[in-house]
């Protein structure tokens, strides 16, 4: 009896200290795996991609081509707004149909998503087309008038 008293004061002992041991490996691993995911900046759009995107956007819509300005938006958009909504919208705001400049430093990106805003010429209304990744293309996927 005395030797399994021995042999578990033995165990006892060292299965402590490798729960301990194993705990703070994989606390360390998962520090560092969040430090990575938190830190590294995530993929967005290219440098010109997302203004492009919006610009072309803006200038189908100002033409009338508002078919092909529906077919090139993103699916949260077109979920958000059909193409006869969207025709009705560029219908009861003349500001789409204006030629429209961009307003320089009010562009702004994060989250893999860049927001760019234009100033109409004669209605001074602003616009603001958001663009994003879809399936590693930009999309426009927001439409604001104010």
């Amino acid at each position: 009896m005395a030797k399994n008293a021995v042999l578990k004061a033995e165990k006892s002992g060292k299965k402590p200290k490798f729960l301990i041991a194993t705990g703070l490996g994989l606390g360390l691993v998962v520090l560092i795996t969040g430090l990575l995911f938190f830190r590294l900046p995530s993929r967005g759009l290219s440098a010109g991609s997302g203004k492009a995107e919006a610009d072309s956007f803006l200038e189908k819509l100002r033409k009338g081509q508002i078919d092909q300005a529906w077919q090139s938006a993103a699916s949260d958009f077109k979920s958000y707004m059909g193409k006869d909504t969207l025709r009705t919208l560029v219908k009861k705001n003349p500001a789409l149909k204006e030629l429209a400049k961009p307003v320089e430093g009010d562009s702004q990106k994060g989250d893999g998503r860049d927001v760019y805003e234009y100033l109409s010429q004669k209605s001074s209304k602003r616009i603001t087309i958001g663009v994003a990744l879809e399936n590693g293309q930009p999309k426009v996927d927001s439409l604001e008038i104010r």
